[in-house]
C-alpha cells in the first residue's frame, strides 16, 4: 500500500518589461508540480517532480545594448516529468 506523503505545486510568473517593442515585454507563467511518496513500510520513497506543466516557458532570450537587439537561443527541455 502506498501512501502520499505531500504533494505541492508552484506556481510564479517571469515578466519582463521596459522595452518599447511589444514583442519584447512578455509574461511567462512558470507551474511547477512535486509528489512524495513511501513505498514498503517506509523503507523506499519515490519522488516525482514536473517542471513547466502549462509549458510558457521560452529558451529565447532577446536583449539590447549599445550595438543593437541580441537573440539568444538555449537548447532546452520545454517541459519534463523526473521521478527518483
Amino acid at each position: 500500500m502506498t501512501k502520499w506523503a505531500s504533494v505541492s505545486t508552484d506556481l510564479r510568473v517571469h515578466s519582463k518589461r521596459g522595452c518599447n517593442a511589444p514583442s519584447l515585454n512578455r509574461d511567462e507563467l512558470l507551474w511547477n508540480a512535486n509528489a512524495n511518496c513511501s513505498l514498503v513500510k517506509n523503507q523506499l520513497s519515490l519522488k516525482l517532480e514536473a517542471y513547466d506543466l502549462l509549458h510558457q516557458l521560452s529558451n529565447v532570450v532577446v536583449g539590447i545594448n549599445g550595438q543593437g537587439r541580441t537573440e539568444t537561443v538555449y537548447n532546452t527541455l520545454p517541459r519534463y516529468v523526473i521521478s527518483y
